[in-house]
């Protein structure tokens, strides 16, 4: 699924996919239309959402959110003109599936999105070297150390994608106390957004 301001990217995208044998299942170029066919399709957590970081004022994390909000686990892969290292990186430690720039080839970019489709993540070449050089310079917390078991399950229900309702209703508690719960966790990994606790759980190796 296609998500970009301009419906000749969107047109070129859709060309080379399709030639490739991918299935284009549409192609929007607004924020608020990408995150209602969220909406709308929140089971098909299989599809690709090809997201490019223009649609919004924030530079692109806001539809990102409100993409996760609405369909939990969503696949996105990130084709954006932005190539800088930094941006690449936030993107990254969000949990965004794939990130490729727009002078990518037609073939790289086939290949981000079969292998985004199939689960894996994928960064352009030479690209995952680098986040990985950042991410063993950068101090974390390890959840093991800092988190009680509940709070460190809660955390990797929500790393999986579970929303938070599907928490509570495993654990026979509130969505209050999930919230309220989520909200110590995040405090206790040093204040990380809740996009990122995947990252976090990949990071320590709880999550593949």
């Amino acid at each position: 699924f296609l998500a970009d301001d301009h419906w000749v990217a969107r047109a070129g995208l859709r060309d080379f996919l399709t030639d490739a044998g991918i299935e284009v299942t549409g192609s929007v170029g607004t924020a608020d239309e990408v995150v209602e066919h969220c909406q709308n399709n929140r089971s098909d957590v299989a599809e690709v959402i090809v997201l490019d970081l223009s649609l919004d004022h924030s530079g692109g994390e806001e539809t990102y959110r409100r993409i996760c909000e609405a369909r939990p686990g969503a696949r996105v892969l990130v084709v954006s003109m932005r190539e800088a290292l930094s941006t690449i990186n936030h993107f990254y430690r969000l949990g965004v599936h794939g990130y490729v720039t727009k002078t990518a080839t037609p073939d790289e970019t086939v290949a981000a999105v079969r292998q985004v489709s199939s689960g894996k993540r994928y960064y352009m070449s030479g690209m995952a070297e680098r986040l990985l050089e950042i991410d063993a310079h950068e101090e974390g917390v390890d959840p093991r150390e800092v988190l009680s078991a509940q709070e460190l399950d809660i955390m990797l229900r929500l790393a999986e994608g579970y929303t938070p309702d599907e928490v509570a209703q495993e654990f026979d508690v509130k969505r209050k106390t999930i919230h309220n719960r989520t909200q110590v966790i995040r405090r206790k990994l040093g204040n990380i957004a809740q996009t990122e606790l995947s990252w976090v759980a990949r990071k320590h190796g709880l999550l593949d």
